[in-house]
Order: structure tokens, then C-alpha cells, then sequence
């Protein structure tokens, strides 16, 4: 089994309400991080900052985290708490857990958006409304270190249904 972590995940809608929440928002608000966040919306929070003033907040593309493992038949995520020194992270799906068999792929494509590269994998089953987006998060997920990580998983998951052919 191929393990892959710590793994972002996102939906093609929750991406799209994430750039619509940094389109609609002000440059003077974005430099503040003085983001009108939804209720239920993820956002991460210095810890600091929030018991101080209580408005450092900053929207998140992404609403999971946790081990992705790639075995000869199936994907599996579990997630996990995410975790960076000073920062909390509000609103995640820290229940969210999937599996899928290599012949329940649809498609898988690399996208770029918001400087991340993505797995978007098209499934056959209900995970998500069948649109799963996929990262190797962490502290150097803007890196090409991450980048390159991402694209092995790409990599893995077409091997992975090449094979199921």
C-alpha cells in the first residue's frame, strides 16, 4: 500500500466558493484578513491573533486532511486533525472517511488553481457528489516539493485505473 499524507480535500464546489469568497472580498479586507466568512465555511485562525482581537481569519479551499492509501484494487481516506504551530483550524470535516475501488474511477485530471496542483478524480460513487479534489497539503504545500508529491499521486491513481482496463 502506497500512503499519502497528510492529503487535502476539497470538492469542485467547495473550490469554487472559496475563489468566489476571495473575488468578493476587498483588497483592503484581504490585506487585514478581514474575510466575511460563512457560518459552516473552513477557515484557519492564528491562535494568537484570536485571543486578542478575534479577526485573523483565513478561508480555506480545502475542508479535510488525513491518509490517503492507494492499494492494488482500492482508495481509501481517513482524515485526521490538522495541525501547524500557532494556527487552529475551524469548520473541517475531521469525520470524513471514503473508499473507493479502481473501477468506480471515472476520470482523473491534473488541475491548477489557487497556486496548488490538484487531483480531481470523477467517480461512480456518492463520495463528495462523485468530485473529489486532491493535495498533498502541509506546511510546504505552495512548494514544488508538494507539486511533485501531487503528481505522484496523480501518477498512482491513473496506474490505478489503467489496470482495473
Amino acid at each position: 500500500m502506497t500512503i499519502f499524507s497528510p492529503v487535502w480535500i476539497s470538492s469542485t464546489e467547495h473550490l469554487a466558493a472559496f475563489k468566489n469568497l476571495i473575488k468578493n472580498t476587498s483588497r483592503w479586507r484581504k490585506s487585514f484578513n478581514l474575510y466575511k466568512i460563512p457560518e459552516s465555511f473552513p477557515y484557519a485562525v492564528s491562535w494568537w491573533l484570536d485571543f486578542y482581537i478575534g479577526i485573523f481569519r483565513s478561508p480555506l479551499g480545502f475542508f479535510a486532511s488525513g491518509d490517503l492509501g492507494v492499494e492494488d484494487n482500492e482508495v481509501t481516506f481517513v482524515s485526521k486533525p490538522y495541525k501547524t504551530f500557532g494556527w487552529q483550524y475551524r469548520n473541517f470535516r475531521s469525520d470524513l472517511t471514503f473508499q473507493f475501488g479502481r473501477q468506480e474511477i471515472k476520470s482523473i485530471e491534473r488541475l491548477e488553481s489557487n497556486n496548488l496542483v490538484w487531483a480531481k478524480v470523477i467517480t461512480s460513487k456518492d463520495i463528495l457528489d462523485g468530485h473529489l479534489l486532491m493535495t498533498i497539503g502541509g506546511p510546504g504545500a505552495y512548494d514544488q516539493s508538494s507539486k511533485k508529491r501531487t503528481d505522484e499521486l496523480i501518477r498512482t491513481l491513473m496506474s490505478l485505473k489503467e489496470n482495473s482496463a
